[in-house]
């Protein structure tokens, strides 16, 4: 008996059998591929808009100086309070409240620029919701060791640190932008 005789090539419903499995193991293949991009995008947008939700309870959260009752409202004879604005506009919390108050000397007499000099800082701790900026003077000893009068005017301006409610660490520096720390403070 010859050796092609021995092979057995089945009939046709076994090759179409064949090649049905064929194509539907491929299609198989490719319908996976698809589900896991589109798993990965899908991923990507939630952490994205997670990230997003983060971020917008920080940037409704600011400080800005000065002066109280504000300068156009006062008698010349009375010396207002200056101090910080705090505003947390938030729906929730933030914590760990920091401040660095900064003189801004950024050209002197030369025209040379310098940054900011920071001053001091000082903790706030909890800063609760609300619609209204909440004033927090500054004592007024704070500036007699300083050769600058603060009260006759002059270019200030507040750093923060703070922590939101999803326990995420912010700062906002002196010029108002927002960035998410990677340290704790």
């Amino acid at each position: 008996m010859p050796l092609a005789k021995a092979v057995e090539l089945g009939d046709l419903p076994t090759w179409i059998s064949a090649m049905t499995t064929l194509f539907t193991a491929s299609f198989a293949v490719v319908a996976a591929r698809a589900a896991r991009n589109l798993f990965l995008v899908e991923s990507r947008r939630d952490a994205a808009i997670a990230e997003e939700r983060a971020q917008s309870q920080a940037a409704l959260v600011c400080a800005w100086t000065g002066w109280n009752p504000p300068l156009h409202h006062v008698p010349q004879s009375t010396k207002p309070n200056h101090g910080v604005y705090l505003l947390n506009a938030s729906k929730l919390p933030v914590y760990d409240v920091r401040l660095d108050l900064y003189r801004d000397v950024r050209v002197n007499q030369a025209d040379e620029v310098f940054p900011p000099t920071k001053m001091f800082g000082y903790l706030i701790g909890t800063l609760g919701p609300s619609q209204e900026a909440q004033f927090h003077p500054l004592p007024r000893d704070v500036f007699e060791h300083d050769e600058v009068d603060f009260y006759a005017g002059g270019d200030f301006g507040v750093a923060m640190v703070f922590r939101d409610a999803s326990n995420r660490s912010w700062a906002r520096d002196v010029d108002g932008r927002l960035s998410q720390r990677t340290d704790q403070p």
